[in-house]
């Protein structure tokens, strides 16, 4: 999935010039319901998943809250799909080439 240059730029204007801004969320509540198809929430976590791993300063969590009504095979759904996509390359810090 491919993000357009405009959507990159709304996530860099959302994080901000401070490098240690954290953003935190990516999944609506409601997204944990009977009410969005599975395939949408697929569809939703892997677009913010492929986010989060080209920016990584992102925690991935609920908006506000999982609700009352949520599917209880969601949470482990959630967890297979960061496992298959969620990974990051390893990246050498720039202070650890030199040891």
């Amino acid at each position: 999935m491919k993000l357009s240059l405009s959507r990159r730029k709304d996530i860099d204007d959302t994080r901000g010039d401070n490098p240690r801004t954290i953003l935190w969320g990516g999944i609506p509540g409601v997204y944990s319901t009977s009410k969005v198809s599975d395939r949408e929430f697929d569809r939703h976590v892997c677009a913010v998943l492929h986010v989060m791993r080209s920016h990584p300063r992102y925690v991935l969590g609920v908006a506000d809250q999982v609700p009352p009504d949520a599917l209880e095979y969601w949470v482990r759904w959630v967890g297979e799909l960061v496992e298959k996509y969620g990974g990051y390359e390893e990246v050498t810090l720039d202070r650890e080439k030199g040891r």
